[in-house]
């Protein structure tokens, strides 16, 4: 059928509301054209349907169908623009957290990394009651290394003891005056046979914890 011909040009045609010479141009080309001599006869057969409202139906759900993509574009577009501002709103969030915390480092971290500097500093005393020891380190040197050796002595806690050189210089016949636990005693043994050498030939230490 050719496309020139629709349905609506069809019914005028059985309505006799075209002209002579369109008319006599639609019943040519029917002779031509087998499928739209067949539409004409089947739209004379059925004159009850109303052509005009059939035509009025399809250009409202046309509409319709505009009206629905359009409204579906613009909600996909919202959610797309909502989405991509509330990442970005977060990212910005993220940067700005880590730009702060880069410019301004932990304090009570530092203050407790001083704390502890101080406490090993201040946590035992060192210092000979008897003989001619002294720690080739030094005594305050010898008071952080008692500290950091995990001595396992009580707060307060006195710890007298007394120990000879070896030809080396090294700690040997450590003896304990006061009474303490093995762990403490023993800790103490190890902190002098495996630390410092010393000059002198024996005596006796005391460490306050």
């Amino acid at each position: 059928m050719s496309h020139h011909y629709d349905i609506l040009y069809i019914q005028q045609y059985l309505d006799g509301k075209l002209s002579p010479e369109q008319m006599h141009d639609l019943e040519r080309a029917a002779l031509d054209d087998e499928l739209l001599q067949d539409a004409i006869d089947g739209y004379r057969s059925t004159s009850s349907i109303d052509h005009r409202q059939l035509s009025l139906l399809q250009k409202r759900f046309a509409a319709r169908i505009e009206t629905h993509l359009e409204n579906k574009n613009t909600n996909y577009f919202t959610w797309q623009r909502l989405t991509i501002a509330s990442l970005a709103g977060l990212l910005f969030i993220v940067i700005a957290v880590l730009f702060w915390m880069m410019q301004n480092p932990d304090r009570s971290t530092q203050a407790n990394s001083q704390a502890s500097v101080l406490s090993i500093q201040e946590k035992v005393t060192i210092r000979a009651i008897d003989g001619d020891l002294v720690p080739k380190i030094g005594w305050t040197e010898l008071r952080d290394q008692a500290s950091i050796s995990n001595i396992p002595a009580a707060v307060g806690e006195k710890v007298i003891v007394h120990f000879e050189l070896t030809e080396d210089h090294k700690p040997i016949n450590v003896h304990f005056v006061s009474e303490h636990a093995e762990s403490v005693t023993g800790a103490i043994t190890k902190m002098l046979e495996e630390g410092t050498t010393w000059e002198g030939s024996s005596g006796t230490i005391e460490l306050q914890f």
